[in-house]
């Protein structure tokens, strides 16, 4: 009990000491010296394919790393460190000075007595989340249960915080060709404000299975206060087969349970599970027809070996070479062969253990204020991970090495958690990705008040607003805690990332968000009088305020329906088809995020589309860069066939810059299809799956993951599907109580 904090002082000593040589050092050396690691460390470790590379803790190394190149004086004292810290790792790469040929790659092995091993990346697969892969050919997928899952997150009330709640999830499952101590599970966690889901995800309450027949399998799960999101699933194991059907879940409030809504339990939908918006996976599953527990259909979940190879590798003694930076270079091999299960040239076992060691005692998952090694090695995973797999880069003006400098000078002065944050969110910003973003598990609970903000006429006005709030539809927001309401705006605006009409849209949300147990002030303007609010945020912050206040499904006028697809479930408007089916005209609201009823594109399609529509795009990387991208696997929702009865009335959407991601895979059909009018402005212009990154000291990074495009292959990101009819909203409308979407729809309906 004495030698392990001894081991963990020494490895900070260590860092701490490097790091303190920085002193001497001045900023414009140290970040070139930290610009010449963080390029290296990115080809290395997602592109150099040796066994010692796979080995290393690639998190705990960037800490290390950074601390030890931070103050070197020179290029000279430069290149050795870094030999000193690749060297182990990647025995073949070679660092070299300004005017110094490399020597040639002359790789060990051959192909008679061999296998090629180079990393062949679908996205990066740093999580293994959804359909993003990373791997090394010629060598065994990853094991554990983390990356064979099925998961769907689904929304919980907040609860007091003097509350003891639970979660309760049940399933019908049975399994086949089970392994002991490897049995599948099923799984539920509560996730809280701010945390990374695959983290929560990893102290999962779960049970096993072994059943060949179909149980009811039923696990609880004991929530923290706060947390307003859980993740239920199931996970198999390495060799297994599993099945199952009908998930219910349920969140206890005092001695009585309140069912949660999930989305598609029983894998009913009609959208193949690659398609499906609100089940995610990271293994080799899908809906299947064999002998389900109920309906036609159920999940089966079946032993992953991982994706087949793809062609366009670089074959063995294939290299780069990248300038770094302060005259240094490196050539790095890209595919090795592989003799007697190890990778050729083998490292230096003893050099490497030790360093493992020196490795294994950083500490990295600390939620205190991120030390200074902490903080650059975040930098350094976040640029590498952009810089090589960010899909988006040829769209916008984005100059991604000047972010990464900046950012490295950022986390050098800032001094706390909360500065740190921000520079972590400028560097989502710069992507310009409306999925891009940062979370911290430390944050205070937020909660957000409940009313819908816009900019009508050139000024911050309230759209709608829950009752008891002391506001209403018309008021215009003038301060925010004594602040200018405009000055609010535009400070939320900074932290925002994506096109300009997702920005402002996010913006307006974040300035009525706030900790749960604080008050806003707010000043509002309502006619001539100018009125004090005091309102309490409360709920999910990421909640949707209804627009429209109505019910979800109403008729309009004669012969004319409404349906909200941000509240109305598929299976209430399946129960309104026919009624729908017969109308002069259907108006349907999709200024928000849709509520999984997506199948409604099915009663619009008209069987004479051209089909095999893909617009989501994984690149195939092997090569840094984004250089010789070796394809593309392409996705769409193929499987939604025409149904009956098909709505034969006018058709007329609205939407906005709230619809993002999901809405926007929805709104794709109706403009690539020209099913409908489109009433409104650009949608968010952010589409496609998030990709998380787990970062030292507990922060996440989130961007999109994949290209989307039109359905004819042209721009989607930062533009959005186009309204056909552009429209811009009144205040004396909104002060009115009308909503002059609805208003214009009707009309075109009417003609």
């Amino acid at each position: 009990m004495i030698r392990k904090p001894n081991v963990v002082c020494a490895g900070l000593l260590v860092l701490l000491a490097a790091v303190a040589a920085a002193s001497v050092t001045s900023q414009t050396d140290t970040v070139a010296n930290l610009r010449v690691f963080a390029r290296l460390y990115g080809y290395v470790r997602f592109f150099h394919p040796s066994d010692e590379a796979s080995s290393i803790d690639w998190d705990r190394f960037a800490i290390l790393g950074a601390g030890r190149v931070a103050g070197c004086s020179d290029a000279r004292a430069l290149r050795a460190t870094l030999t000193g810290l690749f060297g182990p790792l990647a025995p073949s790469v070679q660092v070299y000075g300004a005017g110094v040929c490399p020597q040639e790659v002359k790789l060990p092995g051959d192909g008679a007595t061999c296998l090629p091993v180079c990393w062949q990346h679908r996205g990066l697969g740093l999580q293994d989340v959804g359909p993003y892969h990373s791997q090394r050919t010629n060598r065994p997928k990853l094991t554990g249960r983390a990356g064979r899952f099925v998961v769907q997150y689904v929304g919980m009330p907040p609860g007091d915080s003097t509350d003891t709640r639970r979660l309760r999830v049940r399933v019908r499952a049975r399994a086949e060709g089970v392994e002991a101590d490897n049995e599948p599970v099923v799984f539920a966690v509560g996730i809280g404000p701010g945390e990374d889901p695959m983290a929560a995800m990893a102290r999962a309450s779960s049970l096993p299975l072994s059943s060949a027949t179909w149980q009811a399998m039923d696990i609880e799960a004991a929530l923290a206060p706060g947390q307003v999101q859980a993740a239920v699933g199931v996970a198999n194991g390495p060799s297994s087969t599993l099945w199952a059907d009908d998930f219910e879940a349920w969140v206890s409030s005092g001695d009585s349970w309140a069912r949660l809504e999930l989305k598609d339990p029983g894998f009913e939908d009609s959208v193949s599970l690659e398609e499906s918006p609100v089940w995610m996976y990271v293994t080799t599953a899908e809906k299947a027809g064999e002998r389900p527990f109920a309906g036609a259909k159920c999940l089966r979940v079946t032993a992953d070996t991982g994706p087949a190879a793809f062609e366009g590798s670089p074959a063995p003694g294939e290299f780069v070479d990248k300038p770094l930076d302060r005259g240094l270079s490196c050539r790095v091999p890209l595919c090795l062969w592989s003799k007697g299960g190890h990778t050729l040239p083998r490292g230096n076992n003893a050099v490497l253990e030790r360093l493992r060691a020196e490795v294994g005692v950083v500490v990295s998952d600390s939620l205190a204020d991120p030390g200074l090694g902490v903080r650059l090695g975040d930098v350094i995973i976040v640029w590498n991970a952009m810089q090589h797999f960010y899909p988006y880069f040829e769209v916008g003006p984005v100059d991604w090495d000047s972010v990464l400098t900046g950012a490295l000078a950022e986390a050098l002065s800032d001094s706390n958690r909360a500065d740190f944050f921000n520079t972590l969110r400028l560097m989502a910003v710069a992507l310009t990705d409306g999925h891009a973003g940062v979370s911290d598990p430390t944050s205070r609970r937020l909660g957000r008040v409940p009313a819908a903000l816009e900019f009508v006429e050139g000024r911050i006005t309230v759209l709608s607003v829950a009752s008891g709030y002391g506001s209403q539809p018309g008021d215009v927001l003038l301060s925010v805690n004594g602040r200018p309401a405009v000055d609010v705006f535009e400070q939320c605006l900074r932290y925002c990332s994506g096109s300009p009409q997702y920005r402002r849209a996010r913006a307006l949300v974040a300035m009525l968000r706030g900790p749960r147990t604080d008050t806003l002030a707010l000043l509002v303007e309502r006619g001539t009088e100018t009125l004090a609010v005091r309102a309490v945020p409360a709920g999910n912050p990421s909640m949707t305020v209804p627009l429209d206040p109505g019910d979800s499904i109403r008729v309009l006028g004669k012969g004319i329906w409404y349906v909200d697809l941000n509240r109305a479930p598929m299976e209430a408007i399946d129960s309104a088809m026919s009624k729908l089916a017969k109308a002069k005209g259907v108006v349907f609201d999709l200024r928000g995020y849709p509520n999984n009823n997506h199948d409604v594109i099915s009663h619009l399609l008209g069987g004479n589309e051209q089909r095999g529509e893909k617009w989501m795009f994984i690149p195939r990387i092997t090569w840094p860069d984004r250089e010789r991208i070796a394809g593309w696997d392409g996705i769409g929702w193929t499987s939604l066939q025409p149904k009956e009865p098909r709505i034969g009335g006018k058709v007329v959407f609205l939407t906005d810059g709230t619809a993002v991601s999901y809405a926007e895979s929805f709104m794709g059909y109706i403009e690539g299809f020209k099913l409908a009018d489109i009433v409104g402005g650009p949608t968010a212009g952010t589409n496609g799956n998030v990709n998380p990154i787990s970062l030292p000291g507990g922060f996440s990074f989130y961007w999109t993951g994949m290209k989307v495009t039109k359905f004819d292959g042209s721009q989607h990101h930062l533009i959005g599907i186009q309204p056909t009819v552009p429209l811009e909203r009144t205040l004396k409308a909104v002060r009115e109580g009308r909503d002059e979407y609805i208003e214009k729809a009707v009309e075109l309906i009417r003609g």
